[in-house]
């Protein structure tokens, strides 16, 4: 686990989960147990690939 300073410095999260209704659903389930505050974006990816992965990542969806 990364230490609590770290953590605090985090001022936005990415979930790259299942993009089905099941992945954001546990997402979303694990994030308020957390007590997670902090604004999400979704990670969309195409492929398992690494260009796939890269892409996702710059392309961030915002929450709903």
């Amino acid at each position: 686990m990364p230490s609590s300073n770290k953590v605090r410095k985090v001022t936005s999260e990415n979930y790259p989960t299942d993009s089905g209704r099941e992945g954001e659903l546990i997402f979303r389930l694990v994030y308020h147990q957390a007590g997670c505050k902090k604004p999400f974006s979704r990670v969309w990816l195409s492929a398992m690939e690494e260009n796939a992965s890269r892409e996702g990542f710059a392309h961030l969806k915002p929450s709903t």
